[in-house]
């Protein structure tokens, strides 16, 4: 069965909505596995209905990608919306009080863990399209082969990425919750992207060489 994208941006709209509108039982028992589905300030880790979305965006922008017959022109379109939504985020946030805030980050004000506002995910949502194009544009300059190359092996190895990247996270969390700024959040992310990354390439170095290792021994 195929899903429009009409219906899964609406389904996302409204998961959002529900997620940052629904009220705590009053039961800490049910809310705190309530709070894994909707946003629930303490209780919630990483509400379904709210990190649904993720997933929601980028089935959308793949099947934009595979349709596109000016793929070059879809690029610079997704450019563009991503930094007016950027921008746009960031304005509301900083006349809200947002920007500067622990919340943006891992934990808000009231102890939720990853328990993103709607401002947030929209934010957050630029962020992904512009890098998705700046990734994109950068695949398009010839010379820049060196780029290319870390960025099909971040492509490849994603789900070890992932794993290493939620690994530094939880270990430094108690860092992340420090920070005031959200260009502190921006350097540390990036920080932990690298060490992300050459962490994913020297366990597959390591791993090949244990693999030739027991190949060698054992055959």
């Amino acid at each position: 069965m195929i899903i429009s994208m009409l219906s899964l941006v609406v389904f996302g709209v409204v998961n959002a909505m529900l997620s940052t509108t629904l009220s705590a039982t009053g039961n800490d028992w049910l809310d705190n596995i309530y709070g894994i589905i909707v946003r629930l300030n303490e209780f919630s880790y990483f509400p379904f209905l709210i990190w649904i979305n993720f997933p929601v965006i980028g089935y959308v922008l793949a099947t934009l990608h595979k349709n596109a017959s000016n793929k070059k022109h879809l690029k610079f379109v997704l450019l563009f919306y991503a930094i007016v939504l950027i921008i746009t985020c960031s304005v509301y946030m900083k006349h809200a009080g947002m920007i500067n805030s622990v919340e943006f980050a891992a934990v808000d004000t009231e102890g939720a863990y990853y328990a993103m506002s709607i401002p947030n995910i929209l934010y957050s949502f630029g962020i992904v399209i512009l890098d998705i194009a700046i990734c994109s544009l950068f695949l398009l300059i010839k010379p820049l082969d060196v780029i290319h190359k870390i960025l099909f092996f971040l492509s490849k190895n994603i789900a070890k990425i992932y794993v290493l990247h939620w690994l530094y996270i939880g270990l430094t969390t108690h860092i992340i919750e420090t920070f005031t700024s959200i260009y502190e959040n921006m350097l540390f992310s990036l920080f932990i992207l690298i060490l992300t990354g050459l962490s994913a390439y020297y366990y597959d170095c390591i791993k090949k060489r244990c693999i030739l290792f027991f190949i060698n021994t054992f055959s």
